[in-house]
């Protein structure tokens, strides 16, 4: 029996994608409105799940409209005689497109319907006819970046490796995170090579974010990435905003992102960390629903109430600064936690970093 796989396309393309990587299909129906073609959803649904576009036909309808998408749907299935069996994904679309997709399919034996909670990793069965099966597919960056419109035009590597990294952090933590009493970044600038300068002036704490995640998270090339520069699909120009940030990385089919200050400056360091907060924010509507990002920092806010009170209204993780991320230990749990890893006590940390 050939199979079809139905997908409602909106703008939270990742359960889609998901979906297309966990049912194998013959082949693929997106229900889809003009809206969402004019932001060319389908158009980055298709290429980031690597689907041929001849093996993917659309429908296009008006979402608000019960009747009229049940008609669309009467009309297009009229020709579908031979012994199809549709697996269906209920996610997406408007909550009209899902009722209508729903109420003409349910009467047909050949059929299941699935939907994914918005805060589990599972799919649900929507008729119960079916267990709930747990996510396994694990999206990688480019394939998450791909299915909303963007594009990775540059990325990094870390500079020296990861020891090195921490034995500047240890350094600095040592004359309690003051660049001033620290030469090797109070004097960045001076540094006989580009790449010293690059490090010393702040590389070298990107460099330690980056060996934290690929390490405690055991994380790949493909899901893991630094100094990241991006380009919005359809923009012809990325002038009008900052597309670059210092580590991206997928965890359990989340994106996040961090943007790192080594240090801020004495006076005012508030300034900068807000003018951090404010790109975050400007672009994090570019990720989805399915994204989390945060400005991680070895220096010192001055009103941390209001930079994590406005942290807290762009809808960004929790700053943090050298109050909570003051030894290896520290660091190491809240970057954890911050990528979904929720450590409860200290004893889910190596005894030998923590304190360290």
């Amino acid at each position: 029996m050939k199979k079809i796989n139905i997908l409602l396309i909106s703008d939270q393309s990742l359960p889609n994608l998901l979906f297309i990587k966990e049912w194998k299909a013959d082949a693929y129906i997106f229900i889809t409105t003009e809206a969402m073609e004019k932001k060319q959803k389908s158009v980055h649904l298709i290429k980031g799940a690597r689907l041929a576009e001849s093996n993917v036909h659309k429908i296009v309808v008006d979402g608000d409209d019960t009747s009229l998408i049940l008609q669309a749907l009467s009309q297009e299935f009229e020709a579908y005689t031979e012994n199809i069996y549709f697996q269906i994904n209920l996610t997406g679309g408007t909550k009209m497109m899902s009722l209508a997709t729903y109420a003409f399919f349910s009467s047909n034996e050949n059929c299941e319907f699935w939907y994914k909670p918005a805060t589990q990793d599972l799919w649900t069965s929507v008729n119960k006819a079916f267990d709930d099966r747990n996510i396994k597919y694990q999206c990688t960056l480019w394939e998450y970046l791909t299915i909303y419109g963007l594009e990775m035009v540059e990325k990094g590597e870390p500079i020296w490796n990861s020891q090195k990294a921490w034995q500047v952090y240890h350094e600095f933590k040592k004359v309690g995170f003051d660049k001033h009493n620290y030469s090797h970044i109070k004097d960045a600038h001076t540094k006989g090579s580009a790449e010293n300068r690059s490090y010393y002036g702040g590389g070298w704490f990107e460099d330690l974010m980056y060996y934290v995640m690929q390490e405690e998270l055991s994380l790949g090339d493909d899901y893991l990435a630094y100094n990241v520069k991006l380009h919005k699909v359809g923009k012809e120009s990325d002038a009008d905003y900052d597309n670059e940030f210092d580590i991206m990385f997928m965890n359990n089919n989340r994106l996040f992102v961090i943007e790192g200050k080594a240090t801020l400056p004495f006076k005012n360091p508030d300034k900068v960390a807000e003018a951090a907060l404010y790109k975050l924010a400007a672009l994090k509507s570019y990720f989805g629903l399915f994204a989390s990002t945060c400005l991680v920092s070895l220096g010192q806010f001055s009103n941390k109430k209001n930079i994590e009170r406005r942290s807290r209204l762009l809808g960004l993780k929790e700053p943090l600064d050298n109050t909570k991320i003051g030894n290896k230990g520290h660091m190491i749990k809240k970057l954890m936690e911050f990528a979904g890893i929720k450590i409860k006590t200290e004893n889910n940390i190596n005894v030998n970093t923590l304190h360290s």
